[in-house]
């Protein structure tokens, strides 16, 4: 079982609004819950009996986090690379296996409004690849995304966050 405190602190890196959430459908759509995000309904997606799909912005169109998803057959590839420009910029991101592609995580280091990620990490986006936040602040809900570590329902997979390492194993 997952401790109150690992998932405090999957909060504090992965939920940014609180009030409402999605959760996923057999089809891979989501619903909107229209209730508050509660710890029990995070426990029932890492136990994968739900899967809990979390807005980018908070109420006040904050963020916590961006992501870049690649869904093309080699979203992976596209997004290691575009992981290694981050990190020669000096910015850490977490790259994650999805059903068709990858997402690549960027935790940021407090909450900042939407337009001011978006203007930072946007140039650095590829081609064919989504960027989340899609939209500035004062633009409603924006953006869902698939939170980490449940099961997609659509696949009956759980899709990881990946480590690289060279042929030497380093």
């Amino acid at each position: 079982m997952i401790s109150h405190e690992v998932v405090q602190h999957f909060v504090t890196r992965f939920i940014s609004r609180r009030d409402d959430y999605a959760l996923q459908q057999p089809t891979g759509r989501y619903l909107r819950a229209n209730r508050p995000l509660m710890q029990n309904m995070l426990r029932r997606h890492f136990d994968g009996v739900e899967t809990v799909g979390t807005y980018v912005m908070d109420e006040r169109g904050m963020c916590r986090y961006a992501v870049f998803d690649a869904d093309d057959a080699n979203g992976l590839d596209v997004l290691l690379l575009l992981s290694w420009q981050l990190v020669e910029e000096g910015i850490p991101s977490y790259l994650e296996q999805s059903r068709r592609g990858g997402h690549l995580w960027v935790l940021l280091d407090g909450l900042y409004p939407a337009s001011v990620v978006r203007r930072w990490l946007l140039p650095y986006c590829p081609a064919g690849v989504e960027f989340y936040p899609k939209q500035d602040e004062g633009c409603g809900y924006g953006s869902l995304i698939r939170l980490p570590l449940g099961l997609h329902l659509k696949s009956g997979c759980r899709y990881p966050f990946l480590l690289w390492s060279d042929e030497d194993g380093q």
